[in-house]
This record gives structure tokens, sequence and C-alpha cells, in this order.
């Protein structure tokens, strides 16, 4: 059984809700029971199941709150992934599969969205 790595800024690694509430879902959108530890600068979190799956944290800003960010889905690898990355890009592509359902479903768009969305 392996766990997805992640290396997590200095500013979060003390902030242990973000972690303890974290969890995995599988491509059926499914919450995962999962196991995770912070050591030093890396976050690492598991599941009974090496399979990819997409990470989930809530995390505090001083903005809107908490707010649930997730990644892409992943692989297991050995090495670590970019927190930060990793959760903009699952932003991105989550921007990206709402707005293709908006216009699957006929929505129109103002044409000022469309360089905006692409600049991500």
């Amino acid at each position: 059984m392996g766990d997805l790595l992640f290396k997590v800024p200095a500013s979060l690694v003390e902030q242990n809700q973000i972690w303890e509430t974290s969890y995995i879902t599988g491509i059926d959108g499914i919450p995962w029971q999962c196991h995770h530890s912070v050591s030093g600068d890396q976050f690492s979190i598991g599941r009974e199941i090496d399979e990819s799956g997409k990470v989930t944290l809530a995390l505090p800003t001083d903005s809107h709150g908490t707010v649930a960010l997730s990644t892409t889905s992943l692989r297991i690898v050995p090495q670590a992934y970019d927190l930060l990355i990793e959760l903009a890009r699952g932003t991105v592509d989550r921007v990206r599969t709402q707005t293709a359902e908006w216009q699957r479903i006929g929505l129109r768009l103002p044409e000022e969205y469309f360089p905006k969305a692409e600049a991500c």
C-alpha cells in the first residue's frame, strides 16, 4: 500500500486541522477512510488500495473562510508532489470541466470569460 506524498509550504505545516480532515476520493468521487501524517515539510496520505485518487483539503483563507480544494487524480509515485501546484491544477481542471458542462447544456458564456479561462 503506497501513500501520496506532498511537499508542504512552511506556513501550513503546523495547521493540523488541514491534515486531519483531508481525504482521498476515487474515480467515483466517494471519499475513502485515509491515514495521514506530517513530518517536516512533507504530508503523507494513503488508503488501503494502491490506486490513483484526488486529495481534498479544507484550507483556511483570510478572505473566504475555509475552502475545500482538490487535486486532480494523482498516481502513487515515490517522489513528493508540490501541494500548492497540485491544488492549482485541480482547481483549473474543475473550472474547465464546469465550463464544458455549461456549454454542453447550452449556457452561453460572455466572450471576456474565455481569455481569462485560457490564461489558467
